[in-house]
């Protein structure tokens, strides 16, 4: 996967227990990510929606936010590739 300057990353269809998914990352990688956008509903004690993150500029620590995100069980993602 080729990361851009400023990628973002989108997550279509967030369904997880109700866990702190972007805190982790930042504690579990020490990567902060900025939260652009999302539309998530607490269903049943499950996190359902979609999400837009802007990824750090730095292609070593955006690699590292992509594959903490995609290691989770119930979480897809899909990298925005233009966003210009």
């Amino acid at each position: 996967m080729a990361l851009l300057p400023n990628p973002f990353a989108g997550f279509p269809n967030i369904y997880c227990p109700y866990e702190p998914l972007i805190a982790s990352l930042a504690i579990d990688c020490g990567v902060k990510v900025n939260i652009l956008g999302a539309d998530t509903r607490n269903i049943d004690g499950k996190a359902f929606g979609t999400m837009l993150l802007g990824l750090p500029q730095d292609p070593t620590e955006a690699a590292k936010a992509v594959n903490y995100i995609q290691s989770q069980p119930n979480v897809t993602m899909e990298e925005v590739p233009d966003h210009g």
